[in-house]
């Protein structure tokens, strides 16, 4: 016979049509002889039977990796007397092998001691939500790369188109202001401004090519 809170749980899932929410109910804050919905297995792979011949219930699924962090937590949770409620988002590993992310939500019932007397949880399937914040922060990561390589090449690109000007400005203005500069030294110091020019021109080219690949006009083909 079912139990009332069998029960509970059966008309919750059926009356809502839930496949992506797991109920725990224990009489402690643990996994252990809990009372688990059936729709464990629709999330992890894994049969209500399974769930309960594990070690640590559903905590037994966790990654490994997660597992001391996820104790701390809750024992944290269960020594403050003020704490009725928290929240925290596991990783599972299901039995597929896929990667699956819940979102926990427990509540308790303390004794007139402030001890937990009885837990309640509701796991919610948050890995398509996850999964979107994981891309987002790869393509956020991405940009702030971007950026930074764009930052650091403006910055290359305006020391380097700065310098010939030195030399265009420095040597025009000798051959303005001088008027007893011998063929010779004018030609001298108009070479250095044609090479100045050449050098300027040779980067402004570089400046657009670079434009052209950040808007997709021009591609590069190794060859």
């Amino acid at each position: 016979m079912a139990t009332p809170a069998t029960k509970g749980i059966q008309f919750i899932e059926s009356t809502l049509g839930i496949e992506n929410v797991i109920f725990i109910y224990s009489n402690n804050c643990s996994y252990e002889n809990s009372l688990i919905s059936g729709s464990v297995e629709k999330l992890c792979g894994y049969s209500l039977e399974e769930i309960k011949k594990l070690p640590a219930g559903l905590l037994s699924i966790v990654h490994k990796d997660d597992i001391p962090e996820i104790r701390r937590k809750i024992a944290d949770f269960e020594s403050d007397p003020e704490s009725l409620s928290m929240e925290q988002v596991l990783r599972i590993d299901a039995k597929s092998g896929e990667t699956i992310w819940l979102k926990e939500l427990i509540t308790v019932v303390r004794d007139k001691k402030s001890q937990v007397t009885c837990s309640k949880r509701i796991l919610f399937d948050v890995s398509d939500f996850i999964s979107k914040e994981i891309e987002n922060q790869q393509t956020t990561s991405i940009l702030k790369e971007q950026i930074s390589s764009k930052d650091k090449f403006i910055s290359i690109i305006s020391h380097d188109l700065k310098s010939p000007f030195t030399t265009l400005l420095g040597f025009s203005e000798i051959l303005v202001n001088e008027k007893d500069l011998t063929a010779e030294e004018q030609v001298e110091y108009l070479t250095y401004i044609y090479e100045a020019s050449q050098t300027q021109l040779q980067l402004i080219n570089y400046l657009l090519d670079w434009s052209r690949l950040q808007t997709g006009r021009i591609k590069v083909e190794p060859a």
